[in-house]
C-alpha cells in the first residue's frame, strides 16, 4: 500500500472513531439551533428546486424562513420578510440534505472526517513510523475523554473551528500526508468552515494578523513559515467574506433589503454595564427618547445578553419582540452604539471587553450542550420542529433524559483541559536542547510551531466570543479538546524512545 493510500485509511478510520458516540448514542447529538440550520436549509432548497422535499414534511420554521432565517414581527408583512443573519445557510443546505439522504449520519462522519484528515497528518509530521497507531489511540481517547466526540455527533458548525485551527497548523508546517490532493483538501476544510459561522471566518482573520506581525518582527519565524502560507490564508478569508456577500446579495435581490446581524456588540455592552449606562444618558429627556433603537426599552434593562436577544416576552423583551423596522435600525445602530459607549467609559468598557475574553478561556460547559438530554426542551422542539424521523431516534437515544451525564461531562472537561495544559506543559520543558537556538530535533521545530498556532486558536476563540457575543460554556468547549490534542501528540514525541530523535521530518 502506497504511503498516501495508507495516510487516506487511517484517516478514513479516524474519522469513524470521531463519529462513535453519536452511533452508539442512536442518534446525532442536537442542539435548540439545530432545528433551525435544518428548517432553513428546508426553505434554501425548496426556493431553488421548488417541490423537492427530500421526503421531510415541511417543517414550521421552514415555512417562516427562505434563504435564512426570517423573523417577522408586529407590522411585518409577508412578501418582505427581515431576514436575519447569523446561522449560516451554507451549513443549513448541507445539515438538510444530509437529513434527507442519510438521516443526518452523511453529516457526522464528514465532521469527523474534518478533524481526523488534520489531525493524523499533524502526528505523522511529529512523530516516526508509529503514527498511526498513535494517532488512532489518542483519537479514540479524545473522542470519549473530551468534548470532540460530542461536538462531531452534534448538527451544529461549532466542531469546525477546530477543525480550521489544526488544518491552518498543518498547512503552516507544510504536512505532507495524502498526495497532491492534500492540501487542497485542508484549504477546503478551512472554507467550509469560514463559510459555517462568522466567528470563525473573524479567527483565522485574527491568526493571519498575528503571523504576518510575527512574519515581520521574528526573522527565525520567517524562514520557518513561508509566506506562501499567509497568501493561502488571505484566500480563505476572501472566500468566507465572499460568501457573506453573496448570501447578502443574494437575499437584497428577492425580499428587496439586504439582510441584518443581531447586534450582539449592544446586548453584550448593556450586559457588562457600560452600555446601559451610556442608552440611559443617550435616552434621557423627552426629546431623545428615539435618540436610539434602544431608547423606548430603557426601562426594561439591565439584561443577560441572551434575554436581550432572544426573550420573546412583550413585557420584558428587547430584541425578539420589535417590529422590523425597529430591529433593522438597531441591527445598523450596533456598531455605533459600541464606539460611543466605549468612548462614554473608556476604561470600564475596556477592562470589562478584556476580563470577558479572558474568563472565555476558562468557561467551560456542555450542561445544555445537547438541550435534549432533560427531556423535552421549549417550544416543542421535539414535537414539531425537527424531521420526524431525526425526532424519533432522539426520543430512543441513549443520552436522552440523562442530563447528570452532561453535568459529568462538563466536570470531565474541566478537569482534564486542566490536567492537559499541564501536561503540556511538561512536555514542553522536557523537550532537549539543541545547538543554538534551536531543538536538536527538527521534528521538535515542527511540534513547536503546531503548538503555538493551535493554542494561538483557542486562545483567539476565546477572545472572539467572549468580547463579541459573551462568555457562554459551549462557545470555549467546542475547542478545548485542541489542549488535550497537543498534550498528547507533544507527549509522545518528547518522551516516547522511538520518537526522541529523528533527525528527518516528514
Amino acid at each position: 500500500m502506497s504511503e498516501a493510500r495508507r495516510f487516506w485509511v487511517i484517516a478514513a478510520i479516524g474519522g469513524l472513531v470521531l463519529s462513535l458516540p453519536a452511533i452508539l448514542n442512536g442518534a446525532p447529538f442536537l442542539y435548540i439551533d439545530s432545528a433551525t440550520y435544518i428548517a432553513q436549509g428546508q426553505a434554501a432548497v425548496s426556493v431553488v428546486f421548488p417541490g423537492h422535499d427530500m421526503g421531510i414534511a415541511t417543517l414550521p420554521q421552514g415555512e417562516e424562513i427562505a434563504g435564512q432565517l426570517a423573523e417577522s414581527a408586529p407590522g411585518s408583512t409577508p412578501s418582505a420578510p427581515l431576514v436575519v443573519g447569523g446561522r449560516s445557510i451554507y451549513y443549513g443546505v448541507l445539515a438538510y440534505l444530509s437529513q434527507g439522504l442519510t438521516a443526518s449520519w452523511a453529516l457526522v462522519f464528514l465532521q469527523g472526517l474534518a478533524v481526523s484528515v488534520p489531525a493524523v497528518s499533524l502526528f505523522r509530521a511529529v512523530l516516526c513510523a508509529s503514527w498511526p497507531v498513535a494517532s488512532l489511540l489518542s483519537l479514540a481517547l479524545l473522542a470519549f475523554a473530551t468534548p470532540l466526540g460530542l461536538f462531531v455527533g452534534m448538527i451544529m458548525p461549532d466542531i469546525w473551528v477546530g477543525a480550521m485551527v489544526l488544518s491552518v497548523a498543518a498547512l503552516a508546517v507544510g504536512a505532507e500526508a495524502g498526495g497532491p490532493a492534500f492540501k487542497a483538501i485542508l484549504f477546503f476544510v478551512c472554507i467550509l468552515a469560514v463559510l459555517f459561522h462568522l466567528s470563525h471566518l473573524v479567527l483565522v482573520t485574527g491568526i493571519l494578523a498575528l503571523f504576518l506581525l510575527a512574519q515581520l518582527c521574528v526573522p527565525w519565524f520567517r524562514k520557518t513559515v513561508g509566506i506562501g502560507w499567509s497568501v493561502g490564508l488571505c484566500g480563505i478569508i476572501l472566500a468566507g467574506i465572499g460568501g457573506q456577500v453573496m448570501f447578502s446579495k443574494v437575499v437584497e435581490r428577492v425580499y428587496g433589503a439586504a439582510p441584518i446581524s443581531r447586534p450582539h456588540l449592544t446586548a453584550h455592552l448593556v450586559d457588562l454595564g457600560p452600555g446601559q449606562d451610556y442608552a440611559e444618558t443617550a435616552c434621557a429627556g423627552p426629546e431623545r427618547s428615539d435618540a436610539l433603537a434602544i431608547c423606548p426599552y430603557v426601562d426594561r434593562l439591565p439584561l443577560a445578553w441572551t434575554r436581550f436577544l432572544f426573550l420573546d416576552d412583550p413585557e420584558a423583551g428587547v430584541f425578539a419582540i420589535m417590529s422590523d423596522a425597529e430591529k433593522r435600525r438597531m441591527a445598523e445602530e450596533d456598531m455605533t452604539f459600541a464606539v460611543q459607549t466605549f468612548l462614554h467609559a473608556p476604561w470600564v468598557t475596556a477592562i470589562g471587553l478584556a476580563r470577558d475574553g479572558l474568563v472565555q478561556i476558562r468557561e467551560l460547559s456542555l450542561d445544555d450542550a445537547v438541550l435534549v438530554a432533560g427531556g423535552d426542551v421549549p417550544g416543542g422542539l421535539l414535537a414539531t420542529g425537527l424531521p420526524a424521523d431525526l425526532r424519533d431516534a432522539t426520543r430512543t437515544s441513549f443520552l436522552y433524559g440523562k442530563g447528570d451525564l452532561l453535568r459529568t461531562a462538563t466536570d470531565v472537561t474541566q478537569i482534564g483541559t486542566a490536567a492537559a495544559a499541564l501536561l503540556l506543559l511538561v512536555s514542553l520543558v522536557a523537550i532537549p536542547a539543541g545547538a543554538g537556538d534551536r531543538p536538536a530535533d527538527p521534528r521538535i521545530v515542527i511540534l513547536l510551531l503546531i503548538v503555538g498556532i493551535c493554542l494561538l486558536g483557542v486562545i483567539l476563540n476565546a477572545a472572539v466570543c467572549g468580547i463579541l457575543a459573551s462568555p457562554y460554556g459551549r462557545f470555549q468547549a467546542r475547542i478545548a479538546w485542541i489542549v488535550p490534542f497537543l498534550a498528547l501528540l507533544s507527549t509522545i514525541r518528547v518522551f516516547a524512545p522511538s520518537h526522541r530523535y529523528e533527525a528527518r521530518p516528514t
